[in-house]
């Protein structure tokens, strides 16, 4: 229907540029008397006749009308580009006034038959131009918003029912504290914001700790970071409590968004000022924004915005900050956001895995120019910014990163090691990075003992962010370590730079005895050697684009979409063989159980490689087979095959129900028992009660419900009552919890293959849909 409305209208913004053309052409070559003798009836013509007169006034209408006429023809064929649309817009309401005005408040248009058409023409043309963003299924703006607030609202009725107060503050945030220098306890949390906030003792302590910079009490001033805390709260209550709304947001947002609900987020605004009130001599505090969604961006705004407020007025500010954030939607990924705060409208858009997102993966924010007074974020570290130093070993440092190496990066600042150790767990992207990190640690944290105690031999898989020296004796043992430099502007690189090499081109002659030195030059220090060849083009690249102070923004891009094909280089084969994994759809069967994925064989999949393995998609050389052995150990890898086994399943599940609700059941019942028939309904009505997780289309549903009613009309009354009661379950066909570690049993919620066996020769008879289906999965590709 949308097509043949855009039809419509393009033919109808057709005709009416050919009609402006038309009157062009008679202006200027046929009938230059045309506008005095047609159109403005109400002057006067000179007299004597001035034949230069008349044609400069016919000239300006062809041009007038010529200009119209192009608007209006350039907007039916690109239809879709929507600064045509106001031009076009804009174009024709100017005529219509311009004749009603001549016409009404100037005199020299009389009402004729000539003027019918005209006027006619500008409202009709008025109209198709005002279509063309339904026509083109681009809705506007003010009404797209509108239909956004009301999805909102529906979803958020599904999920929570009634919205009680402090609901929607608990989906965004778990509280705001502000920690304070107390002479006597050293570091303590002032205050909580909301009052009914709960930690435990351990995670305030762990929260004080981490709340002033380590060991730079020195640096005068704001300074913003973020830091990564372990849960040790037993009962959980408000923001960490498990709910729908996060259950959801994990479903539906991508891996680099996604929780873990045993880790809470701390976005920190550190002040330190003198101040000769005070007996110490120095202002010292830090406020704090605690959440287990890792919303970076968005939320080191946010708490830039309340810092600076609290900071000039006072407890009040928190107070109105918490409860504006009361006042936001659910977030829910694939939607965009519009949230007041503190005076600053912010807008923010949360990826889903239905969109295609940027290459982190992560959210994008921006502030309304018209609401607040545009405070910049403290300190905002790019990822050019962070990487510089090390360009050389960038590769060296997304192996580590795909294989979760234990890992340190040591920094001069909380900034920038927070801002680093965050930005290492994006390159990997689309792989979800599934070990431990903490953007910034402390000697004072409550698992120091156990990170730091392990020995060289078992070594926890974490990315541990630093600032203290401490760290060189204590993790002296640990085999990777990344040394970041100084944070400095494009510019100054540039001015570093001077030549061809790179600012640590000294920092690659490696000694592992002075790697954790405070001195020490920028560098990567690794006890392993680097399985793939370092992409000389890209270093090269970035150095000559620092020489001559490109953008940050460009460079941190050019660095992004590089680790983006990498990693996809390197998911690909994977991604084919999970997908030869899948079974054939000649062996789903309507009357029997959804088979199963074949388990991973790691032995199976290199040999795979020979014919799909990187080199179809990357020139890079080296020894990809150990960088995948090196994959197969480490936790990114479970995390990666457990999401898609659960996605393989998911499919499977869809498809055998599909198969299902197309299948001829009259044909099944023919000689089935009674036992038979009732364990029939009880399963499909399982698996209607999963219809919501399997995301089924509401065409299969329908099906299967007119499959259910005719089997229950065949039953004796005495069962029918019964079943129609719906008080007999059957407890085999409960999904099974899935499987821990890297275990490759199956972990789709289907039962037995002997318990759900309803007859041999049922499977002669699978619908021919089924036969026609194709069971495939979706192989990403490089661009």
């Amino acid at each position: 229907m949308a097509i043949d409305v855009l039809f419509a209208v393009r033919g109808l913004l057709a005709f009416v540029a050919f009609t402006e053309w038309t009157n062009a052409l008679r202006c200027v070559f046929f009938e230059p008397a045309y506008p005095l003798d047609k159109l403005f009836t109400g002057l006067e013509a000179p007299q004597p006749a001035n034949p230069d007169l008349i044609r400069v006034l016919a000239h300006l209408y062809a041009l007038f009308s010529l200009l119209n006429g192009l608007i209006l023809a350039h907007l039916a064929v690109y239809a879709h580009y929507r600064p045509l649309v106001s031009l076009a817009l804009s174009s024709v309401v100017v005529k219509l006034v311009w004749l009603l005005a001549h016409i009404g408040i100037w005199p020299t248009i009389r009402p004729s038959p000539e003027l019918l058409f005209p006027v006619v023409s500008c409202g009709v043309t008025l109209t198709g131009v005002i279509l063309v963003p339904w026509a083109t299924g681009d809705t506007p703006l003010w009404l797209k918003t509108t239909k956004v607030m009301e999805d909102l609202s529906a979803l958020e009725k599904t999920l929570v029912g009634s919205v009680l107060p402090w609901d929607r503050f608990s989906a965004w945030v778990h509280g705001v504290c502000v920690v304070t220098f107390d002479l006597e306890l050293g570091q303590a949390i002032e205050s909580v914001y909301p009052g009914h906030v709960q930690l435990s003792e351990q995670d305030k302590t762990n929260i004080c700790y981490l709340a002033f910079p380590d060991s730079n009490s020195g640096v005068m001033g704001d300074s913003q970071f973020h830091f990564r805390v372990r849960l040790h709260q037993p009962q959980r209550t408000g923001h960490l409590q498990p709910n729908r709304v996060h259950a959801e947001f994990n479903r539906r947002c991508p891996t680099a968004l996604q929780f873990d609900p045993n880790y809470l987020f701390g976005f920190a605004y550190f002040r330190q000022v003198k101040d000769s009130s005070i007996r110490r001599g120095y202002y010292q505090k830090s406020v704090i924004l605690l959440s287990k969604l890792p919303l970076v961006t968005f939320f080191n705004q946010a708490v830039s915005v309340i810092a600076r407020k609290f900071y000039d007025q006072g407890p009040v500010a928190l107070e109105v900050a918490c409860h504006d954030v009361d006042q936001w939607a659910f977030p829910m990924p694939g939607h965009s956001f519009e949230l007041p705060l503190l005076g600053n409208l912010f807008q923010v858009h949360l990826p889903s895995l239905s969109t295609r997102s940027v290459e982190s993966g992560g959210e994008t924010v921006t502030l309304s120019p018209h609401y607040g007074d545009m405070l910049p974020v403290l300190s905002e570290v790019d990822i050019f910014t962070c990487l510089f130093p090390v360009i050389e070993h960038i590769h060296n440092i997304w192996e580590l990163v795909l294989t979760a190496e234990p890992l340190v990066v040591m920094g001069s600042t909380p900034t920038m090691c927070s801002a680093t150790v965050q930005c290492l767990t994006t390159i990997i992207y689309p792989l979800s990075y599934c070990a431990d990190y903490r953007p910034f640690y402390t000697i004072h944290d409550s698992d120091f003992k156990d990170i730091t105690g392990s020995n060289s031999s078992a070594l926890p898989n974490i990315m541990l962010g630093v600032t203290n020296p401490f760290f060189g004796k204590a993790l002296s043992h640990w085999p990777h370590l990344i040394r970041l430099g100084e944070q400095q502007t494009n510019g100054q690189m540039g001015q570093i730079l001077g030549g061809t090499r790179s600012p640590n081109h000294r920092a690659a002659k490696m000694k592992s005895v002075s790697k954790f030195k405070l001195d020490s030059k920028p560098g990567v220090f690794s006890q392993t050697k680097t399985l793939l060849d370092r992409d000389k083009g890209i270093v090269k690249q970035i150095i000559k684009g620092a020489q001559t102070k490109r953008p940050a923004e460009v460079q941190s891009a050019l660095i992004r979409r590089h680790f983006l094909e990498l990693t996809q280089t390197f998911i690909i084969p994977l991604e084919r063989y999970i997908a030869s994994l899948m079974p054939l759809a000649k062996n789903i069967s309507p009357y029997r159980a959804a088979p199963k994925v074949k388990p991973f064989s790691p032995e199976d999949f290199f040999a795979s490689l020979d014919s799909n393995g990187p080199q179809l998609t990357s020139t890079i050389k080296g020894d990809w087979v150990g960088l995948y052995r090196r994959f197969f150990k480490s936790p990114n890898f479970v995390g990666w095959y457990n999401q898609r086994h659960r996605e393989v399943s998911h499919k499977l599940q869809v498809l055998h129900l599909e198969c299902l609700s197309e299948a001829t059941i009259e044909h099944w019942m023919a000689d089935k028992e009674e036992v038979e028939l009732v364990d029939m309904v009880l399963r499909i009505r399982n698996k209607l009660d999963q219809s919501e997780e399997l995301n089924l289309p509401d065409i299969v549903c329908e099906r299967l419900n007119t499959h259910v009613s005719k089997i229950v009309s065949t039953l004796p009354d005495d069962l029918q009552s019964v079943l129609l009661k719906g008080t007999v379950t059957i407890a085999a066909s409960q999904p099974s919890s899935p499987p821990n570690g890297s275990s490759t049993q199956d972990q789709s919620p289907t039962t037995s293959e002997a318990s759900t066996s309803i007859s041999e020769s049922a499977e002669s008879e699978p619908s021919k849909a089924t036969k026609q289906k194709q069971v495939h999965l979706e192989v990403p590709t490089t661009s």
